[in-house]
């Protein structure tokens, strides 16, 4: 159920909800319907315009323009939480309405109007139109966030314009948003929607014909068979940590937030992936990343929630100026530096196969609540089976891989948020993974010429720097 769906009392504002179903109209997927779901479905709305006096059960069709393909679980989960569409029992029918909120977007002579489609205590997201070109300005609603795009958007501009990584375009502040794109388009935002005078926005393409990978995983995993969708779906992951590896080598690139909604991925239609040719991939949201290189370094100050620590050090220091601008981030010790990219690589690895074996946690064991827990079981370890006979991950990473899925094996009951905050990463995940050997390929970057130091040599002297004592001071976060 999406809370930025503008509503009247308990009514959902229909142009608020088919801006949203707009977007689902594009999907490429078509996912078998359940059985529980297209009845709710067929239920329909009570509806409400100026033409009627009371609401009246209409179908989502006569409200909604609805294609034949799009998916019908998509458009329930506008209303219904996945808590609730797991249940037995009769849901309440969601109430439409007509009426037309007061018209707040509007620029002037030419200007863009932007779409609202997303909101939280962070920011809120819009999506506008430009002839052919679709972009999406996120507006952070506080001065946490207002540094966290200002850090999103450096991290963007370090990395420049690449096939792979969501297009960038401009940051500021203000409700009057100007971007430089074959000319200037003007977008003005309703002045309320920005809360702070301070508030910073960042404008990006929309790359609508890309996908989440967590809802990849979610249509290819309802498609096929178990073993058939989780090599699909492995096989994407793998294209994803290819593309992060490329830049850790080539830029000092880590993304700090990586998991199946931070992702966009595109596979050929109707193929049965096999093949990482058979993907392109779409990096987006930087708000936790960092560029750590031998000289100007860039860390986002989001990192500091994490509070990593190794042989219970801190991995960053907060050397912040004492006044109310950003928070400046930066590594401990700069004879870390090379070896601190490969831990973060570790991290981005860890955070996208976790979130992915929880995924398929979600859809072939917990889905289904009518479960008693020993079928639960059973599932679950078919599940590790599948995945530690999994044959397609990349040779470099193949050790840590099978190290995680060893992990997961031995901890499934741990909590998502306990892996990634203080030591605990350090020492299940990482110290144990430095002395996995691998062969790492060389860095994208032509004028590379040098041996590299495998990523367990780089974690192994990581680890004798921090032990060393030669880091003298740290600042708690």
């Amino acid at each position: 159920m999406h809370t930025f769906i503008k509503v009247h009392g308990d009514y959902y504002l229909a142009s608020s909800v088919q801006k949203y179903i707009n977007i689902y109209n594009k999907e490429f997927f078509n996912k078998p319907v359940k059985k529980s779901h297209q009845a709710l479905f067929d239920k329909g709305c009570m509806y409400i315009d100026k033409t009627t006096k009371k609401p009246v059960p209409k179908s989502f069709h006569d409200v909604f323009t609805i294609k034949s393909n799009t998916n019908i679980e998509a458009i329930l989960l506008l209303f219904y939480t996945e808590s609730d569409l797991r249940k037995r029992k009769p849901l309440k029918i969601p109430k439409i309405t007509r009426h037309s909120l007061r018209t707040v977007y509007g620029g002037g002579d030419g200007a863009v109007n932007p779409n609202y489609i997303d909101t939280d205590w962070r920011r809120n997201v819009y999506v506008f139109n430009n002839d052919q070109n679709q972009y999406i300005i996120k507006i952070a609603k506080n001065h946490d966030y207002s540094c966290a795009y200002e850090d999103e958007a450096m991290i963007y501009e370090r990395l420049g314009e690449q096939n792979n990584i969501v297009k960038y375009f401009s940051q500021g502040v203000g409700n009057q948003i100007s971007i430089n794109n074959n000319g200037i388009i003007d977008v003005e935002i309703p002045q309320q929607d920005i809360p702070c005078a301070e508030c910073r926005y960042i404008v990006l393409e929309y790359a609508g014909d890309y996908h989440d990978f967590y809802d990849f995983i979610t249509e290819t995993c309802g498609n096929e068979q178990i073993g058939a969708g989780i090599q699909s779906c492995l096989v994407v992951f793998n294209k994803i940590m290819e593309t992060i590896y490329s830049y850790n080598k080539s830029h000092g690139f880590f993304h700090g937030d990586l998991h199946g909604r931070n992702v966009k991925v595109k596979v050929k239609v109707n193929v049965n992936v096999q093949d990482v040719q058979d993907v392109q991939v779409k990096l987006f949201d930087f708000d936790f990343s960092g560029i750590v290189k031998s000289s100007n370094n860039y860390i986002s100050s989001n990192m500091m929630i994490y509070n990593l620590k190794l042989n219970d050090t801190p991995l960053f220091k907060d050397s912040s100026p004492q006044n109310n601008a950003c928070r400046k981030i930066e590594i401990n010790d700069e004879k870390i530096v090379t070896e601190l990219s490969a831990f973060m690589y570790v991290f981005d690895y860890f955070r996208l196969l976790f979130s992915t074996i929880l995924h398929f946690v979600q859809i072939y064991v917990e889905e289904d609540s009518k479960f008693p827990d020993r079928e639960k079981h059973i599932k679950l370890k078919e599940l590790i089976n599948i995945l530690k006979n999994n044959n397609s991950v990349d040779s470099r990473d193949k050790e840590l891989y099978t190290h995680i899925v060893t992990w997961y094996e031995k901890n499934t009951t741990v909590r998502w948020k306990e892996c990634f905050k203080r030591d605990y990463f350090c020492n299940m995940i990482y110290n144990p993974a430095s002395n996995i050997g691998q062969n790492p390929q060389q860095p994208i970057s032509a004028t590379n010429t040098q041996p590299q130091a495998t990523i367990s040599q780089q974690l192994k002297h990581l680890k004798e720097i921090l032990s060393s004592g030669d880091i003298s001071s740290f600042s708690s976060s």
